[in-house]
Order: C-alpha cells, then structure tokens, then sequence
C-alpha cells in the first residue's frame, strides 16, 4: 500500500489543536518511506515525512530516509537513461532537505 497522499490528507483534516493521540503520527510515519523507496510516490512521501515532523520517526525510519538521501542506487522509474538520473538526482537532494530539517530542528523543509 502506498500512503502518502492518504497520510497529508489525514494530516490536513486534523486540527493543530487537537490532542496528541487523535492522529498516531508514527505509526502514519511507518507507512510512508516505501513509496520513497520503490519510486510509488517519492515526492509525495517525502512531503508527508516532513509534514509528520521529527516527533514521528524512529531511529529506523530516519535510517531509511538517510539512505534514501545518500545510497548508490538509483530510484528507477520509467523513462530515458538521463531522465531517471536526473529525477533520482533531485529526488536524493529533497531527501537531504527534509532530512535536515528533521534532524537539525530546521522545521519544515
């Protein structure tokens, strides 16, 4: 199942204010990074990783997203040779932004 749209539109319906419980942010968090990984909606999960905040990722699923950012493999889609080269190339950058700025306490990338 590939959630990442699910997740931010969970997200949007959610209240800032409602309480700690009414959404399980990790448990949201754990249904995202394959779709990053497996090239089902990357730009999206990374989003929706973001959108979840710091507070929502174990120590595996900020491991994930680290090698997501910084792997050798490519995340391969259809298309032309240059093409899927640079769209990995673009999709590690996001994943080193929104790393980052979960990790460093930057925010929202």
């Amino acid at each position: 199942m590939h959630s990442p749209a699910p997740v931010l539109a969970l997200l949007a319906l959610a209240p800032e204010a409602a309480p700690a419980d009414a959404l399980d942010r990790p448990a949201l968090a754990g249904l995202v990074p394959a779709s990053a990984e497996e090239d089902a909606d990357p730009g999206t999960a990374l989003e929706a990783l973001s959108a979840l905040g710091r507070e929502a990722l174990t120590g595996d699923r900020i491991h994930r997203l680290t090698a997501l950012a910084e792997r050798d493999r490519r995340v391969v889609c259809a298309g032309l040779e240059g093409e899927i080269i640079r769209a990995d190339e673009r999709l590690r950058e996001k994943a080193r932004t929104v790393l980052a700025a979960l990790t460093t306490g930057g925010g929202t990338p």
